[in-house]
């Protein structure tokens, strides 16, 4: 299967990453679409073949977000959702997270952990949650059953599953990587901080993931980690798009390179740069809302005196949502024919592999009979 992943899937690939550059300059929709509840079946075909282990065997079509552990990625996560995410719990940092939301009448959701290893061992699973704030107090509980049992230095391949509904979510399903470490504290396993690259990496390499990487603004981005591994998974960068954070802890007379970036004048990215500005620290201690912090941002990035200069299809976490829902959708519906045949072609080398096997003993008679051929065939040979 690993062979098939890193043959078949990139022989493959690069044709729908040619007409993944195509789509993916505006956030608009092309002319020509499927019907929104095709998209839909597709995206929720995608999660169910994740959720079954598939993913082992077959790469599919995701938006993965990565980025260090400071880069504010658990704070977009936040705007796109409306799920507050315990940014501040050192756990959350050891388990990846799957984000699946949707556009509905009224708010509910489930989270639940998926077991890593292609079985169907759901666990800890809480349902028609309604409140906000029970969500985020569940995401907490499963993160710690996660990694009670865990060794330090250790990351989980289990996934903690949030899937929500409600009438300001997008169609979107997002794959939320453990942050980069970059040091430990006191008593601290430093192994934790390869062992977060490889899981990184595992997603990088795959051709059929979109990198989201979350990097902040007020950094040098030609030192970032997480650009610099996408750039070496990605030269062309074809599927790779990058959200920039912080912008108002830029430094007065830098703004100009950040706008060299979004514009995609330096560093250049297929799908480009994105820049959001979500809540602060004083803006959480505050008691802003989610809500009232994306009116915040509009309004920051309306009257900002560098960034109001930018197209506004390249700031604010609404057009965001609506890029990345729409970057998925052309993602899945190139992808899916390919990765139909492929599970057809793991299905037939299965079915052959079993029919080499002989056929099912589903009785103690017919086990017993097996038993007896194969003794009388030993003491032939003898």
């Amino acid at each position: 299967a690993k062979k098939n992943q890193s043959g078949g899937a990139k022989k493959n690939q690069s044709g729908a990453n040619s007409k993944l550059i195509a789509s993916s300059q505006s956030t608009k929709r092309p002319k020509t679409v499927i019907p929104a509840f095709e998209t839909d079946r597709q995206r929720e075909l995608i999660d169910l073949l994740r959720s079954h282990g598939v993913d082992k065997h077959v790469e599919l079509p995701q938006i993965a977000v990565m980025g260090d552990t400071s880069s504010g990625k658990s704070s977009v996560l936040t705007a796109l959702s409306g799920i507050q995410f315990p940014s501040s719990d050192k756990l959350c940092t050891r388990c990846p997270t799957q984000l699946q939301l949707k556009q509905g009448d009224t708010f509910r959701a489930s989270v639940h952990i998926q077991r890593y290893g292609g079985s169907r061992n759901v666990v800890a699973k809480k349902q028609n949650l309604s409140d906000l704030d029970e969500v985020t107090e569940t995401i907490k509980e499963m993160t710690r059953i996660i990694t009670e049992d865990l060794p330090d230095g250790t990351i989980s391949e289990d996934a903690i599953v949030i899937k929500a509904e409600g009438p300001n979510l997008p169609n979107l399903t997002l794959i939320d990587l453990p942050g980069i470490v970059r040091t430990v504290g006191d008593g601290e396993d430093a192994s934790i901080i390869p062992r977060i690259q490889a899981l990184v990496e595992r997603y990088l390499e795959q051709e059929r993931t979109i990198i989201l990487a979350v990097v902040p603004a007020n950094v040098d981005m030609h030192n970032t980690e997480i650009l610099q591994a996408a750039k070496e998974a990605d030269p062309e960068g074809h599927r790779t798009i990058s959200v920039l954070t912080k912008l108002d802890l830029v430094d007065k007379g830098a703004e100009e390179s950040v706008i060299e970036l979004l514009e995609n004048r330096m560093k250049k990215l297929t799908l480009g740069y994105h820049a959001v500005r979500c809540r602060g620290q004083h803006d959480l201690n505050s008691g802003v809302s989610i809500e009232d912090g994306i009116e915040k941002e509009s309004e920051y990035f309306e009257t900002h005196n560098d960034w109001s200069r930018v197209d506004k299809a390249l700031v604010g976490t609404m057009n965001l949502k609506e890029k990345l829902s729409h970057l998925l959708e052309g993602h899945i519906e190139r992808s899916l024919p390919l990765v139909q045949k492929e599970v057809r072609s793991e299905l037939g080398r299965c079915r052959a592999e079993l029919e080499e096997m002989g056929p099912p003993l589903d009785t103690s008679t017919e086990r017993r009979s097996l038993c007896e051929k194969s003794l009388r065939a030993l003491e032939q040979s003898l």
